[in-house]
């Protein structure tokens, strides 16, 4: 069973004063009568329905993101009480997404990116699913191939043996490069825009954060340990104990079985004024 996660807790400092701390941008709308958060999960109820949708945010964004997502399970809101980077909020999302499908693979997406082609964005994450179930200890990667030497993305290194129809193994994830760098890694051909959207089986991204993130596992363990107003009460309690940390740094910097798909579809991550700028995008709210 595939389930999708949306990480929609983020600031969007960047594009400061359009995004605010109080409405970040994933709440605003650009070029369209939806937000990026309600873009983001059309999207994702069109692939596997709004029973599979899950939403990870901050406690904060409670009544923005229930007033506009209107169409999704209640119970598929996690709350994170603090912002503690993306590798704690996608780890407690996968441990209350297998409290109600012991064995589902997980399809994180970030609530903030533009897509367009969603057919060719539905094969990849296909073809993501049948690679999952040839090696269940693979993490899928969706790797955007570059048009320009970009500064404001990360990167990945892949092998160009291919592993399946368009899947390679990733060889390594590149933070920000200076412009001369970016150009070089255009000139070499085998760099990547990295996505940010990531494929794996809950179990397995579980087992890894109790090897590569051990006190992040055991403060999360114990939290999903309780129930209903316990659980609020312990995460309140017990969640800034978690290591600060994004998850490529946590754990896909440090394990093997990475695997990138070269992606097709058109995407982009609006993150800046140039992002706007660059898909002639304005704010109408």
């Amino acid at each position: 069973m595939l389930t999708i996660l949306i990480l929609a807790g983020g600031k969007g400092k960047r594009l400061a004063p359009l995004s605010t701390e109080e409405k970040p941008k994933q709440f605003l709308k650009f070029n369209n009568d939806k937000s990026l958060l309600q873009q983001t999960f059309n999207r994702a109820e069109g692939i596997v329905g709004k029973e599979n949708v899950f939403v990870v945010t901050c406690q904060d964004y409670e009544d923005e993101v229930r007033s506009q997502l209107c169409n999704i399970n209640y119970d598929n809101i996690i709350f994170e009480p603090h912002s503690r980077n993306t590798a704690p909020a996608l780890l407690l999302g996968v441990m209350r997404i297998r409290e109600k499908y012991e064995d589902a693979a997980v399809l994180v997406i970030p609530s903030d990116h533009i897509i367009d082609d969603s057919h060719k964005f539905y094969e990849d994450i296909k073809n993501g699913q049948r690679y999952l179930e040839y090696n269940d200890k693979a993490i899928i990667t969706f790797g955007i191939k570059p048009n320009r030497p970009e500064t404001a993305f990360g990167y990945i290194r892949y092998n160009p043996h291919k592993y399946n129809e368009r899947i390679y193994k990733c060889e390594e994830f590149v933070e920000k490069p200076s412009l001369e760098r970016a150009i070089e890694y255009i000139d070499k051909g085998n760099y990547l825009w990295n996505s940010g959207m990531f494929l794996f089986r809950g179990e397995n991204i579980i087992r890894l954060s109790k090897k590569f993130l051990p006190d992040t596992f055991k403060v999360l363990t114990d939290i999903c340990m309780y129930q209903d107003h316990e659980y609020n009460k312990i995460l309140k309690e017990k969640y800034m104990l978690v290591d600060k940390v994004s998850i490529d740094y946590g754990i896909m910097e440090k394990y093997d079985e990475i695997y990138v798909i070269l992606s097709e579809f058109k995407w982009d991550d609006l993150g800046s004024f140039e992002a706007l700028r660059r898909n002639d995008i304005s704010m109408i709210e």
